[in-house]
């Protein structure tokens, strides 16, 4: 099995370099909360940005600040949340990662199980105890 490594892509033809986004997805079974990160400008912090799956942004941080400017919605957001679906199949959650190349292929890239292992909390205090209640909920089911 391939593995991406990098997100260094070049093509024939390309006019500019791709950065490389990376489109987390959570699967929550009955619902999907999606987050968009930008991992790829070394001399910056990381930063997380949360949607719901009408790409509303939401007022969430988790272990990195939310960037000034949010991420556009991918171009393939529906076909990253199709895919979701499918490969979450019956874990009750998972983050599963995509990655949206410059000729238009979403790439899978991992399942995480426990996202920062589960130890970072979610900003504001109401979103980490409304996500705690909704997957005490999902996991004594």
């Amino acid at each position: 099995m391939k593995a991406i490594t990098n997100t260094d892509f070049s093509f024939p033809g390309q006019v500019s370099k791709y950065t490389g986004k990376v489109r987390d997805v959570y699967d929550l079974g009955d619902s999907l909360l999606f987050v968009a990160t930008d991992r790829d400008k070394p001399a910056e912090e990381t930063k997380f940005d949360f949607f719901d799956v009408q790409w509303q942004h939401l007022d969430i941080r988790n272990g990195h600040p939310n960037a000034a400017v949010p991420p556009v919605r991918p171009a393939h957001f529906e076909e990253m949340l199709r895919l979701s679906q499918t490969l979450a199949g019956d874990f009750p959650q998972v983050r599963i990662d995509f990655y949206e190349t410059p000729d238009g292929r979403v790439l899978f890239g991992e399942y995480t199980f426990y996202h920062w292992s589960g130890f970072v909390p979610f900003e504001p205090d109401e979103a980490d105890e409304r996500l705690g209640r909704f997957m005490a909920d999902k996991w004594t089911k």
